[in-house]
């Protein structure tokens, strides 16, 4: 199963929190997982564009390639969670 997937079913609500949390681990390969009080969804699709990213060394067209979704797609998720380095060239 893929993080593609696994994103597709939370949105479509087709697995408990716990089935969800379980493939994470399993993609993570990590234990049990401590969530604070963010939205379930919001937490988790954040761990993953974080883990993507820090595997991808800050590549954002190879963590995109790694999540199996746009570049575009990509940048619009870390823009939703306040992610996005500032842009030196931006007054």
């Amino acid at each position: 199963m893929n993080i593609k997937t696994i994103i597709r079913k939370v949105e479509r609500h087709q697995h408990s929190l716990e089935e969800i949390l379980a493939d994470l681990r399993l993609i993570e390969g990590t234990g049990p997982l401590k969530t604070d009080h963010e939205a379930p969804l919001d937490h988790f699709e954040k761990r993953l564009l974080l883990g993507a990213l820090e595997r991808a060394k800050g590549n954002k067209s190879e963590a995109a390639r790694l999540l199996k979704i746009s570049r575009d797609r990509l940048r619009y998720k870390m823009a939703k969670h306040g992610l996005n380095p500032p842009n030196p060239h931006k007054r």
